[in-house]
């Protein structure tokens, strides 16, 4: 009897204090993981809790029952019967020990899973982090905002400011394509003064439709490399993108007054920044809003006479 009353306390010290302190230490033995660890404590404790005052109860039954054998000692029948509820109490410990190991067989499962998926989750959460870093040098779409000296904002790196240029209106024979012409121009070694040479000038918006005082500045541009899309697209006729991209700018189309030597489409920022002191009215390469034109263009969707719109979008 005092074997059974010494095993029974044993398992019960067991798993009230040798237990907690295994879960205790896997928590102190990984310190990188405690989102793992703190829930192998968890989980453990509660299974802990729950059943340590199950046999704790356990335990009390048999001390019980044994101490009423001990004082009924000359009552043979009732010894035997005690001692049989005795047997049948530590085969339920054993039951519920068989549990509790289950339990925990199946929690490693589950923890193994978890761990597999925080790690996972990491990596995929460095990774964005590592591709919107304000220091990434990776390949990424290049675009002109036109009408402004800077990038929209830091998802774009400037590759450099300058100014909006082009071939004169009126020439025949201009070049079509507006371009964005370098702040610190670097010169070769040719020249010539052939007259039918094309030639370079600024641009001026020669209309107040960006406000009072507008029709006579020289614009502005800059060419920006994308951090982390590698696709852009100018849309004609919307100051918004569709969704699943990212706006770098709105504006207005613009190009060439009507009747002169044609240029190419571009899109202006909405709100302009002029070169500092390019006021003058020195014509040069002039740049105009596009309005619809209702019959072959769909009206609706299209509205005749409207300013057409425009944004840059990334992805």
């Amino acid at each position: 009897m005092k074997i059974l009353l010494f095993s029974g306390s044993f398992v019960w010290l067991f798993w009230i204090f040798f237990v907690p302190y295994l879960v205790d230490s896997v928590s102190l033995d990984n310190p990188d993981s405690s989102p793992v660890t703190n829930k192998v404590s968890g989980v453990l404790r509660d299974i802990l809790n729950r059943d340590t005052l199950v046999r704790l109860s356990m335990v009390q039954k048999i001390q019980t029952l044994a101490m009423d054998a001990i004082d009924t000692r000359n009552n043979t029948k009732n010894v035997m019967e005690m001692l049989k509820s005795v047997t049948k109490e530590f085969q339920n410990m054993k039951t519920w020990q068989r549990k509790i190991e289950e339990e925990i067989s199946n929690f490693e499962k589950k923890l193994r899973n978890e761990f597999t998926k925080m790690c996972e989750q990491q990596n995929s959460t460095s990774q964005v982090k590592n591709n919107s870093s304000p220091t990434f040098s990776g390949g990424g779409a290049l675009f002109v905002q036109w009408g402004k000296p800077r990038c929209p904002d830091n998802t774009s790196q400037l590759v450099y400011s300058g100014f909006l240029g082009g071939s004169e209106y009126n020439a025949k024979g201009a070049a079509v394509t507006n371009v964005c012409l370098s702040p610190d121009p670097l010169f070769g070694n040719w020249s010539s003064e052939v007259s039918i040479i094309n030639q370079m000038y600024g641009s001026e918006l020669d209309i107040d439709v960006a406000g009072p005082g507008t029709s006579t500045q020289d614009n502005t541009c800059a060419v920006c490399k994308s951090k982390i899309h590698s696709t852009v697209v100018m849309i004609p006729g919307r100051n918004e993108c569709y969704p699943g991209w990212k706006k770098q700018y709105g504006g207005y189309l613009m190009s060439s007054p009507i009747g002169y030597s044609p240029k190419e489409i571009i899109c202006l920022n909405e709100h302009p920044e002029f070169v500092v002191g390019g006021g003058n009215d020195n014509n040069g390469n002039l740049l105009y809003p596009i309005k619809t034109v209702c019959g072959s263009l769909q009206c609706p969707p299209y509205v005749n006479g409207k300013l057409l719109t425009c944004v840059v979008c990334s992805q």
